[in-house]
């Protein structure tokens, strides 16, 4: 049930209305005003009060006048019983998400003069927007030139405001959405990873140039073409209209971003814990605390020791107990359930990670699509850990901690 927000909704987009009162203008019986006034009653009799208002406001009641009256939902009245008012039609907030179209819309009926309500189906979840803010300075931000949507608008710094030009969504499927039209994505000019290629405004076409990650580790907005290529600010310079390129990844200001909705982690050089989400008393472990090659990672419940244990290198995650081991995709082979072990540390991408800090699951630099996975979602001692498409689902969240 919805009850603010969406202009341009159905039936106009008019909000829920208050409830009837009995003593409306002139002691008629009317529903009480939303954003309009609500249906007018008569003197008559208080249960021909109408119902409450939205902007095209309630309905009165009416008296049946047949032997039977049918008002819908199989629901029967007899002659001279009272109809209820129809209430006030509402809309959706759509003030902090973006809401990707309805599926069906109905007005609610009540059954005596009370508040309106409305009932929505939509086709898709709808999204929380976010702004991107520089780390350095979080009064500006990355917008989209003008508020214009126009394929291969330029994209820029400019001084936060709380305006559709810089409302940007995170979608699933690692685009990120223009809020101001959820046709248009954060775009990699000809999909070119050279340093110095623009980021514009393009048509949503779910290719490899409009897929991001957001990095909790580092606060970097990775290309899901090249994850060691980042969105960055010319020059560094934190002034209004300076221009976002693409560039090799570094750890500098210019490549830092802070997004309200991600989780982030905050590192330590020692002791850090990846907790599994969906049961935060379990944590990633190291099959016996035996840090052989081929070593088994499992689930198993958090405890102080060593099997426990992890220093995050930039995008490889060492075991700390002895950092010349690594948490490693078996033979980099991305097919659906390849174990995740320790082994020797050897610089390759099955050893590097990116921490999604928009979907809390770590994703592999050997195929951005391709996350670390509890198998079966499982919370038992033992549990497995591999390699499995990238779903969002309970098996794939984890909170790193120290």
């Amino acid at each position: 049930y919805s009850q603010a927000g969406w202009a341009g909704g159905p039936d106009s987009g008019e909000p829920t209305g208050g409830g009837a009162h009995d003593k409306g203008k002139l002691y008629y019986f009317s529903g009480g005003w939303g954003f309009g006034a609500g249906g007018v009653g008569s003197r008559a009799s208080s249960f021909n009060a109408g119902g409450g208002g939205g902007y095209i406001g309630g309905q009165r009641g009416e008296e049946c006048n047949a032997s039977f009256c049918f008002p819908g939902d199989g629901v029967r009245y007899t002659r001279d019983q009272q109809l209820p008012a129809e209430g006030g039609s509402s809309y959706v907030n759509e003030d902090h998400m973006v809401v990707n179209g309805i599926l069906t819309f109905s007005r609610g009926h009540t059954d005596k003069p009370q508040n309106g309500y409305a009932i929505y189906e939509f086709r898709d979840q709808a999204h929380p927007y976010s702004f991107m803010q520089f780390d350095k300075d979080r009064t500006k931000c990355i917008e989209d030139y003008n508020a214009e949507t126009n394929k291969g608008t330029n994209v820029q710094l400019g001084a936060c405001v709380d305006a559709d030009k810089q409302r940007w969504v995170f979608y699933e499927n690692r685009s990120i959405l223009f809020a101001k039209d959820a046709g248009k994505c954060l775009d990699l000019s000809n999909s070119n990873l050279s340093n110095g290629t623009n980021i514009q405004l393009w048509d949503c076409n779910n290719s490899d140039a409009q897929r991001w990650v957001y990095d909790g580790t580092t606060k970097q907005i990775r290309s899901g073409i090249n994850f060691t290529k980042c969105i960055d600010l010319v020059n560094g310079r934190a002034v209004d209209g300076n221009n976002i390129q693409l560039w090799d990844c570094k750890d500098i200001a210019a490549q830092r971003w802070y997004i309200d909705q991600a989780t982030l982690a905050t590192l330590a050089d020692t002791f850090n814990r990846i907790h599994f989400v969906k049961d935060p008393g379990k944590c990633l472990d190291l099959e016996k605390a035996n840090p052989v090659n081929g070593g088994n990672i499992q689930l198993y419940h958090c405890h102080h020791a060593a099997s426990q244990y992890w220093h995050f290198d930039g995008n490889t995650i060492r075991y700390y107990a002895n950092q010349s081991k690594c948490l490693d995709l078996r033979d980099s082979k991305i097919d659906n359930g390849t174990n995740i072990q320790l082994t020797e540390c050897n610089g390759n991408n099955a050893q590097r990670w990116v921490y999604d800090g928009m979907t809390r699951s770590f994703r592999s630099f050997v195929h951005g699509a391709k996350c670390i996975d509890v198998s079966g979602a499982g919370t038992d001692d033992n549990t497995n850990i591999q390699i499995w498409d990238c779903n969002e689902s309970d098996s794939q969240q984890f909170i790193i901690s120290n």
